[in-house]
């Protein structure tokens, strides 16, 4: 078809169509039935404008299909292009309708009716209606629009994709089975296969054949997939599905295994610049402390991307002025390093994840963090501690295909040209981002990222000290990266340059507070509402209390001090906090940055959803 084909009486279709792009086939009045055989091709349309349509076997339209009229389905009807649907489907016992990869927008006037089953395998499906369905298969794809589906039976085994190695909940936003007013708990999956590489754990404990858990269960994020140690690139396993003893589904669950590579560096620092061989689409690197540092005072490193293998950024090469302004643009903070750090505190690792196309560079903030160099930026003054990698203060060593140690002289004229004052070893690894570090890397964004955690997510802290004061830790709820918080007394966004900020923080703080003796340890454990961002904040040698009852405007000598991440919300306008690795933060306890050392607390936290 090239144009337009219109059948206007009874037909009947067990051959094939091919209709060209802004062609259409029309089905106009009586009845038209669609037999064994019948398959449509190309980029047109094939339209349902009046009659009925009868799918009498197994048919699939690869073209676009619309219909205003009545379908009567009695096998199996595919929809494989995009679909815009307004009219009624009756589906026999065991018939289908299954909505493929494309846009299919069912639209008012759309109805279902018989015992048939509606399934979605990809694409998306635009509901802008409320439909019933007798049963509601989904697989893959997504639902989205303005009216909703509602389904009397309710199967969903959407395949998870995880890498090599990797443990995965399988979540409600996975598999689901329902069946009308049946509770979660009433709904029992017995395990009739196992999977073949890796293992399935209930609440940490791995399951048999024959093993049973609930929907309850599955909503409650109990149930996990741990992968093995094969090179498989599938597995699944089987299960019956029971709604009070009766049968509702016999199904698999399937997941997808990404085999992990390892970036390869092609260039490992000759001009202070860092490349990798493109085998793979992302590279995951890990940072470490080395050691062997041994830091005069407090530095921090970070990476920044660059345009070629000199450097240059923008056609400005390391140097020349205006690079420190585009450099610290593109920076990711890696982590502080501490020359003073508290009784039993060990600095922890950094993993980031960067597109194996990228060029790195690095640089070093001596005696600051990258915080007070920004506030200085954009305060139109020009910092001179901050050394790039690109110039002689670094050596390289330990070269492999995988890894590298940076060796930083932290003095700016070269110092003793040790080159351990600050080192750093650097490894390519298949290991993810650790959860909640998402901000983490961006200036004044020493955040805790929880919006990838549904429901309660088990947070234990790690509390160092080296520091007079008796210091109180907590954190409260910002709407963004930026520090935005809602007043809950007005319904106002505030920001942390503006008046009150302070106060609101903390009078909305939520009810974790951490503080431990002079040169100790604490471990606390509590329970954090996933879907949040959180921030931090310290009130300095006092109470939350102290805090709110005589100083909330937090001024100067007049009580307890709070200081937050955001150095706009500070009375100060100083730099309190820093990074030390994933999830762990240094705090600077005096007015006006004391000695910079963010050592007077440390905490550090693990998230694992419970």
């Amino acid at each position: 078809v090239k144009n337009k084909f219109k059948l206007e009486g009874d037909s009947e279709i067990n051959g094939s169509f091919e209709v060209d792009e802004n062609a259409s086939l029309e089905l106009i009045g009586l009845t038209h039935t669609f037999a064994a055989g019948s398959d449509f091709l190309g980029l047109g349309t094939v339209d349902l404008v009046s009659g009925e349509l009868n799918i009498e076997d197994e048919v699939s339209i690869k073209s676009k299909f619309k219909s205003k009229s009545k379908v009567k389905v009695k096998n199996k009807f595919k929809l494989e292009g995009d679909s815009e649907i307004s009219g009624s489907f009756d589906l026999d016992d065991d018939a289908t309708v299954e909505f493929a990869e494309g846009s299919h927008i069912l639209d008012t006037g759309t109805i279902f009716t018989g015992a048939g089953s509606v399934r979605l395998v990809g694409g998306t499906l635009t509901v802008n209606e409320n439909i019933n369905v007798e049963l509601l298969e989904v697989t893959g794809g997504t639902i989205e629009g303005t009216g909703t589906i509602t389904a009397n039976k309710q199967i969903q085994t959407i395949a998870i994709n995880l890498d090599e190695g990797e443990s995965k909940v399988i979540s409600n936003q996975f598999l689901v089975v329902s069946a009308g007013n049946t509770s979660a708990e009433q709904i029992i999956y017995t395990l009739t296969d196992l999977p073949d590489e890796g293992i399935l754990l209930l609440n940490g404990i791995a399951l048999e054949i024959n093993s049973t858990f609930t929907q309850a269960d599955i909503n409650n994020s109990l149930l996990t997939y741990a992968d093995g140690d094969s090179d498989a690139s599938r597995d699944s396993f089987s299960f019956n599905a029971t709604a009070n003893g009766e049968l509702i589904t016999s199904s698999s669950f399937n997941f997808t295994v990404e085999e992990n590579l390892i970036a390869e560096f092609r260039n490992i620092g000759t001009t202070g610049i860092f490349a990798f061989e493109e085998i793979s689409s992302s590279a995951k690197l890990k940072f470490s402390v080395d050691i062997n540092s041994s830091p005069s005072f407090n530095s921090e490193m970070g990476v920044f991307f660059v345009d070629d293998d000199l450097g240059s950024i923008n056609g400005i090469a390391p140097g020349e002025a205006g690079y420190l302004q585009l450099a610290l643009s593109r920076a990711q903070v890696i982590s502080s390093v501490l020359y003073n750090p508290p009784n039993g505190f060990e600095q922890g690792s950094r993993f980031l994840e960067f597109a194996s196309s990228d060029r790195l560079g690095f640089y070093l903030v001596s005696q600051g963090t990258t915080d007070q160099v920004l506030s200085q930026v954009a305060a139109g003054e020009t910092p001179n501690n901050v050394i790039f990698s690109t110039s002689t203060n670094l050596q390289v060593s330990n070269s492999t295909s995988t890894s590298f140690t940076l060796n930083w002289e932290e003095q700016l004229d070269g110092g003793d040209t040790s080159f351990d004052d600050v080192v750093i070893n650097v490894e390519s690894v298949g290991t993810n981002p650790t959860p909640g570090t998402e901000f983490q890397a961006i200036g004044q964004r020493e955040l805790l990222d929880l919006r990838s955690f549904e429901g309660e997510v088990s947070a234990s802290f790690t509390v160092n000290r080296e520091a007079a004061f008796n210091n109180t830790i907590s954190f409260y709820v910002v709407q963004n990266e930026q520090g935005t918080i809602l007043d809950e007394l007005t319904g106002q966004l505030v920001n942390p340059e503006e008046q009150g900020y302070a106060e609101i923080a903390v009078r909305q703080s939520i009810e974790v507070e951490l503080f431990v003796e002079n040169q100790g340890t604490v471990n606390i454990v509590t329970q954090l509402q996933g879907g949040e961002i959180l921030a931090p904040f310290v009130i300095a040698d006092g109470s939350i209390s102290d805090f709110l009852n005589t100083n909330p405007e937090n001024l100067e000598d007049e009580g307890s001090n709070a200081y937050f991440t955001f150095i706009g919300a500070n009375p100060d306008q100083a730099d309190h906090f820093a990074m030390l690795g994933d999830n762990t933060i240094g705090v600077e306890d005096l007015f006006g940055g004391g000695d910079n050392d963010f050592n007077d607390v440390i905490f550090k936290v693990d998230f694992t959803v419970p």
